[in-house]
């Protein structure tokens, strides 16, 4: 890309690579209806945590991930809290993305696509491969 140096675009492709990391953690998020947890407001990891049966340390770890992507905010009571871009994970949100992410972020994709190799290989789809 043009006035991008060698650094810029290798980390351009770095941060293509681990968006994987993203689709996992919007997954999880969706699995454990964090949204619909927050839907009558803020509440502390392990108080999500006592409510999905999550280890509460991870799951304020993955919050703040999920804060730093815009879906949840974190008050200085280590609360969080829905955005609107949270808020369309809600299972009762108005064209709800949460479905839609748990198929599409979800085992059976996740493990078609780990056959991508095989597939450009073969020319043979990975999908019957993923183990159902």
């Amino acid at each position: 890309m043009q006035g991008l140096d060698n650094g810029d675009l290798a980390g351009r492709l770095i941060q293509m690579a681990n968006a994987y990391r993203l689709s996992r953690a919007l997954y999880v998020a969706a699995e454990l209806a964090l949204a619909d947890h927050l839907a009558s407001g803020a509440r502390s990891a392990e108080a999500l945590a006592a409510l999905t049966g999550a280890h509460a340390p991870s799951l304020h770890r993955l919050m703040r991930t999920l804060a730093s992507l815009g879906l949840f905010v974190e008050d200085e009571a280590h609360r969080f809290a829905l955005t609107p871009l949270g808020a369309a994970l809600r299972s009762d949100a108005p064209g709800s993305a949460r479905a839609a992410v748990r198929t599409l972020a979800g085992p059976a994709f996740w493990k078609a696509w780990e056959h991508t190799l095989y597939s450009v290989q073969t020319g043979k789809p990975g999908w019957p491969r993923r183990g159902a």
